[in-house]
């Protein structure tokens, strides 16, 4: 209750706040003014470090963000709608990066309408997926994660013209066969370490980089 009664006690200016960082905040949940949508001109949010922490706070309704950094929440398991706040969410985000977060099983939500990046980094646990979709998404990014993320992300994102993958657990040809199907607009690929696929199909005029499969 400390830490979170400090950290609300260091609520900044919302007129002047630009870039906010939380690094190795020890509390459970944080402060109702993290995830403020009175926080008008807040365009990059960090969160790293805060190990026992259960959850995100709900940075959906700022009306400004486009860079969020969420890494090392180890106690997070689940990321629901709690993230999105009410009513529209995350219309002004373009780059999304999740980082080690082990504990990280399901994630559900809903339209990210402006979302152009996406990292998802040492979450190799996290396979449920239900997004509703990724309009926007150009480029996607996995690292050491499970290939039932992968597969859920490319259904909802048509639009992906470089796709990143390295170390994806259970991506063999069966798996990849179903995948490649909604790569149409990839025009780059880069795969490292994806030692279980033998046949790597190339579609239209796509590039492969770095295939170490």
């Amino acid at each position: 209750m400390l830490e979170k009664e400090v950290l609300n006690e260091l609520k900044p200016c919302q007129d002047e706040l630009i870039k906010l960082k939380i690094r190795s905040y020890g509390g459970l949940e944080f402060p109702n003014w993290v995830g403020d949508p009175l926080f008008l001109n807040l365009k990059h949010v960090s969160i790293s470090g805060c190990k026992r922490c259960t959850s995100i706070p709900p940075l959906g309704q700022l009306p400004s963000l486009k860079e969020l950094l969420i890494e090392g929440l180890h106690g997070v398991e689940v990321v629901r709608f709690e993230l999105f706040g009410t009513g529209q969410a995350f219309h002004s985000l373009e780059i999304l990066r999740f980082d080690d977060m082990g504990g990280w099983k399901k994630w559900s939500g809903a339209v990210f309408p402006r979302l152009q990046k996406l990292e998802i980094k040492d979450c190799p646990n996290l396979v449920e997926v239900t997004l509703e979709a990724l309009p926007s998404l150009n480029v996607l990014t996995l690292i050491t994660c499970h290939s039932g993320l992968l597969r859920s992300l490319v259904e909802v994102a048509s639009a992906v013209t470089k796709l990143i993958i390295w170390d994806i657990s259970g991506l063999n040809d069966v798996v990849w066969g179903g995948v490649i199907e909604y790569l149409g607009a990839v025009e780059e690929l880069s795969m490292w370490s994806c030692n279980e696929i033998r046949y790597l199909e190339r579609k239209r005029t796509m590039i492969i980089v770095g295939a170490t499969c």
